[in-house]
């Protein structure tokens, strides 16, 4: 009788923020050298098969040796490329204290969280009836997921370069990162574009003029789980890491909030939510309209300044897509306070 063998499934390769930078930067390539954005991708990276998955390859096949959990590691690398932003955003230096969920193709998930105090389970003597803990139970809609939409522009010249790959990424960052916390850190309600911010809804509490003041009432309103940090502007986060560098640790900076502005977060109480693959498209051709606004190249009484033609300026545009979702599972997981000026 022959035994037959055992079968080994290939090491699962693990998800990392190198996977959307890579890929973006290989969809940059292709357009630039005229070849296919998975062939530019293989080409550039043959020992790391999910950039060019998450280009749109259609099978296994198509890359050699990817298996069949590649797309699920390509959905698992958008929640890593946010987290991984680092300094560049306020918001990514808390995703992992709070929750992530994979959301794939899912519009929106409900998260149950435990409403009450834990209980208590006491010493049990010989022959007496063990207590039974009731739990109560809410639970927080994680969704609708929005699409977080951002085109970056670099010249042929510098994505010709052979050093171009770290000088894009970090632009690419540098962009993530300030969309992350404006959305986070927003006071506007929800839209049919947008998610509410976890400001949405929360009443400005006034400053003392005092750090160790303002921060202790701010942590006192989200105390839902004990944890807290702050984040401001990054000159007022200077400013508070000298008056109080006992609390250095728990000030995170963000260039999205106004200079005035104070927030506190619990971590814990927040969900995150990243949808399945980008959408990464490249364009040497377009019109752009070079601006926060952008408002139509033309429309009724409307002219967009300043505008810069791509084919004639040698220049290579990406536009990545990303669906994502937040949502607090406490009313008291953010306050904020407005006219700090210490």
């Amino acid at each position: 009788m022959t035994n037959a063998p055992i079968p080994v499934r290939p090491a699962r390769q693990t998800p990392s923020a190198s996977v959307i930078e890579r890929a973006c930067f290989a969809a940059l390539v292709a357009r630039s050298s005229n070849e296919r954005p998975v062939v530019a991708a293989a080409r550039l990276w043959p020992d790391d098969k999910l950039p060019a998955m998450a280009l749109g390859a259609k099978s296994a096949q198509a890359l050699g040796t990817l298996t069949g959990w590649g797309s699920d590691l390509v959905t698992e690398s958008v929640g890593a490329f946010f987290a991984s932003l680092g300094q560049m955003s306020a918001i990514a230096q808390i995703i992992d204290r709070g929750v992530s969920i994979p959301m794939g193709q899912a519009d929106k998930i409900t998260i149950p969280y435990r409403s009450a105090e834990p209980g208590e389970a006491p010493w049990v003597g010989e022959g007496e009836p063990t207590r039974v803990l009731s739990y109560g139970f809410s639970s927080a809609d994680l969704g609708p997921t929005r699409k977080a939409a951002t085109i970056t522009v670099v010249s042929g010249e510098l994505v010709r370069r052979s050093g171009a790959e770290p000088i894009f990424r970090r632009m690419l960052r540098e962009d993530a990162g300030r969309t992350l916390d404006a959305a986070y850190l927003s006071t506007d309600a929800a839209t049919t574009a947008g998610a509410a911010g976890l400001l949405y809804g929360v009443t400005a509490r006034t400053s003392f003029g005092d750090p160790r003041e303002d921060m202790a009432d701010l942590a006192k309103a989200v105390s839902s789980s004990g944890e807290v940090v702050f984040i401001t502007s990054p000159a007022r986060a200077a400013s508070a890491k000298v008056l109080q560098p006992e609390l250095a640790p728990l000030i995170l900076a963000s260039p999205a909030l106004a200079d005035d502005r104070l927030v506190a977060l619990d971590p814990a109480a927040l969900l995150h939510g990243f949808g399945g693959a980008p959408e990464i498209t490249t364009s040497i051709e377009a019109l752009l309209h070079m601006s926060d606004d952008g408002d139509p190249i033309r429309a009724s009484g409307v002219t967009a300044d300043p505008v810069r033609s791509l084919f004639q300026t040698d220049a290579v545009a990406l536009r990545m897509e990303i669906t994502m979702a937040f949502a607090k599972t406490s009313s008291r997981a953010a306050a904020y306070m407005d006219g700090v000026a210490w």
